[in-house]
């Protein structure tokens, strides 16, 4: 794992097992600096990762997700726990706070502190009864019944919004039929769409659907005005990428009705038909993460970026919102860029203002 700080703000990464030293990141700006914080053995396989109240950092370490046959590590995923007490970028103490896990993906802390985990079919709250950072409870608040097996494109990521509520995007899922269920019954069904955005408390009940006509969200975040923003993938043989604003009721023109392709009339990628919005800007390959800057250190010029971590080409992104009539348009420049073995996945910050990163180091998907 890294972290970004300006000389003003640190950053961390969280990285896997390659030789981390011999990897040279390129920061394109005078003012932060990159540093290592953990790495294999501490963390194997690194993609979520959130902050709590109290600054402890927890990251996702994936030994399920694609699993070679070979692979020799963990028979489930785990929930490291990292703390950094006098925040000088350094783990004073590494600990597992969850296992047990299956297809975790990412994390997600509440207004109220707790913290929720996404797995493929199943969004799980971690209840601590003793405050010791390590949780006792896992509690599945909302499942998703389907036959798709892929786990990178049913439910992937989460946030809150203002409200308290939770935000969990899930991916188009092949088109295959799919029912997602909240914990008082609320289900939101469907095939042959896109992707969408669903809303619920923190409890799973009131689930709703927010917006479709995604690929596959992961990426989501508020800026300082509360407005969602969200990083959306491209279909397989097309592009852009997009960072989008999203909307109550919005459709951003993706169907799986119409194939995975991306080239059919009937299919919108830029807002181009009646009834579907358009994108903010475009991301370069595989946007995983989306971390909106107003809450960092960031230096002078950052209070309205977000960064976007781009897995499919080695860098974070900057992204400058500047408000466009009732939306918002923005322009991006590279922030961090990496040769092939920088492959970072998601990003988080604490009450410092501290970035951290987590670095899955490999092309690949599966677990290495």
């Amino acid at each position: 794992m890294i972290s970004i700080a300006s000389r003003l703000c640190l950053a961390a990464l969280i990285l896997p097992t390659l030789l981390r030293a011999e990897v040279q990141l390129t920061v394109h700006d005078a003012r932060l600096e990159v540093s290592l914080m953990a790495e294999s053995p501490t963390i194997r396989n690194p993609i979520g990762v959130a902050v709590d109240l109290e600054d402890r950092i927890y990251v996702v370490d994936s030994h399920t997700s694609l699993r070679p046959s070979n692979y020799d590590g963990p028979e489930s995923d785990q929930i490291r726990m990292i703390i950094d007490r006098d925040h000088d970028g350094q783990a004073d103490r590494v600990a597992t706070a969850a296992e047990g896990l299956q297809q975790a993906i990412s994390l997600a802390v509440s207004p109220q502190g707790l913290l929720y985990v996404v797995c493929a079919n199943k969004v799980i709250a971690l209840l601590d009864h003793n405050g010791d950072g390590v949780f006792d409870t896992k509690q599945p608040i909302v499942t998703l019944e389907t036959d798709y097996q892929h786990p990178h494109y049913r439910l992937t990521g989460l946030t809150f919004d203002e409200a308290g509520n939770l935000l969990i995007s899930r991916g188009n899922m092949g088109g295959q039929a799919y029912t997602v269920r909240g914990t008082d019954g609320s289900i939101v069904s469907g095939y042959g769409d896109g992707g969408s955005i669903l809303r619920c408390t923190p409890g799973g009940t009131q689930l709703e659907e927010v917006a479709t006509g995604f690929w596959n969200v992961v990426g989501m975040d508020h800026d300082s005005q509360g407005r969602l923003l969200a990083a959306d993938n491209d279909p397989e043989s097309r592009g852009p990428n997009r960072l989008l604003h999203i909307v109550q009721g919005g459709d951003y023109g993706y169907k799986t009705l119409y194939g995975k392709g991306g080239h059919h009339p009937l299919l919108s990628w830029e807002g181009e038909l009646p009834g579907t919005l358009p994108m903010v800007s475009t991301t370069r390959e595989a946007p995983s993460a989306l971390l909106a800057c107003h809450g960092t250190s960031l230096p002078e010029g950052f209070e309205s970026s977000f960064l976007v971590a781009c897995w499919g080409e080695s860098m974070i992104e900057r992204h400058d919102v500047e408000p466009d009539g009732v939306s918002v348009s923005a322009h991006s420049s590279v922030l961090i860029s990496g040769p092939e073995t920088f492959r970072p996945v998601a990003m988080a910050s604490d009450s410092k203002g501290t970035i951290y990163i987590t670095d899955w180091a490999s092309g690949r998907y599966s677990n290495h």
